[in-house]
């Protein structure tokens, strides 16, 4: 597949949005109607989860069991790092197989869309420094998605594709860059967070908290525990690069 001579995008558009968060924000809108509904699983057994939330902002799936327990991680994580499914083998097997239909059918939904020209895709193409180009509709279905985390995919035939998904009007609910200005501004105060530091400043969940703080005052809503770990991360491997160079 060639697309050089798709028109190019210089810019990303501060509108587009990711391409895991066009997935939940399309099946939000789409298919739930009024946003993180709970679903209700059909498994008969006593150790399978009972109900299943979707929460398009942090792209994360709660999953609910009988005995109150929950579980909460964005779908790719519970399909690949069993750090985040219950300690019980069957409950996890259950709940493993639970999230790999629910997200299947999330993407159908968003496969349909983008067929519809409902959703458009821009993609850099084999280079991240490269210019966005248009993505056509009828040129999707050729993608494997390699990394949902990073918004990754690569075509049968060609490289590396759909960095960003354009569905106007929406913005990424937790802005990295300026929670990492935040950040950047706490340890320019307080110095890194480690033990014997500041109290309330002295580890990564000190941090989290701090970020989850800031997103509860500018969004109205606290990121998802998951959602808090990797915002975290990104702004301390931001912070880090800026103070080396």
């Amino acid at each position: 597949m060639s697309l050089q001579k798709e028109t190019c995008v210089q810019i990303a558009d501060p509108g587009w949005v990711s391409l895991s968060q066009a997935v939940f924000d399309s099946f939000w809108k789409n298919e739930l109607k009024t946003g993180a509904d709970g679903i209700h699983l059909r498994y008969t057994s006593p150790f399978a989860p009972k109900t299943v939330e979707i929460n398009a902002p942090s792209q994360t799936l709660r999953f609910t069991f009988s005995d109150g327990s929950s579980f909460e991680a964005p779908p790719w994580d519970f399909l690949r790092k069993s750090e985040t499914l219950p300690y019980d083998a069957f409950a996890a097997a259950l709940l493993h197989k639970a999230v790999g239909e629910i997200w299947d059918t999330m993407n159908h939904s968003f496969n349909r869309k983008v067929s519809s020209r409902v959703v458009s895709l821009f993609a850099r193409m084999d280079d991240f420094r490269a210019p966005f180009a248009s993505i056509p509709s009828d040129h999707w279905s050729i993608y494997r998605v390699t990394d949902w985390e990073n918004g990754t995919a690569v075509a049968h035939d060609a490289g590396i594709a759909a960095k960003k998904v354009n569905i106007p009007g929406r913005k990424p609910l937790f802005d990295q860059d300026q929670i990492n200005g935040e950040v950047r501004r706490a340890i320019k105060i307080k110095g890194f967070p480690e033990r014997g530091g500041e109290v309330g400043w002295q580890s990564r969940a000190d941090l989290e908290r701090l970020i989850g703080g800031y997103c509860l005052r500018t969004t109205g809503k606290e990121p998802a525990r998951s959602t808090l770990q990797t915002l975290a991360e990104r702004a301390l491997t931001a912070d880090k690069s800026t103070a080396d160079r």
